[in-house]
């Protein structure tokens, strides 16, 4: 969770940040072909997030994991030997 935080919240920053400046002023009026332009992007940007976030967790849990002893590992359901 740590690393995502790190990772996650300067690039939602970024993001947000992104969409912002470009958004019109209030009162202003919309043009619905001004962000369908902008929405391949952040759709990607999107994407991006989301297979870093996920690479992020995949590296998380093998340092998490890296030291646990496998071979004390027991399915509950199964009897145990001896």
């Amino acid at each position: 969770m740590v690393l995502s935080l790190i990772a996650m919240v300067p690039l939602q920053i970024l993001l947000f940040t992104t969409v912002f400046t470009h958004l019109p002023a209030a009162g202003q009026r919309v043009d619905p072909g001004q962000f369908a332009k902008y929405a391949p992007v952040f759709m990607l940007g999107w994407l991006l997030m989301m297979a870093l976030f996920l690479a992020l967790q995949t590296q998380g849990m093998r340092w998490m994991l890296r030291d646990a002893k496998w071979s004390d590992f027991r399915i509950a359901l199964l009897p145990k030997d001896g």
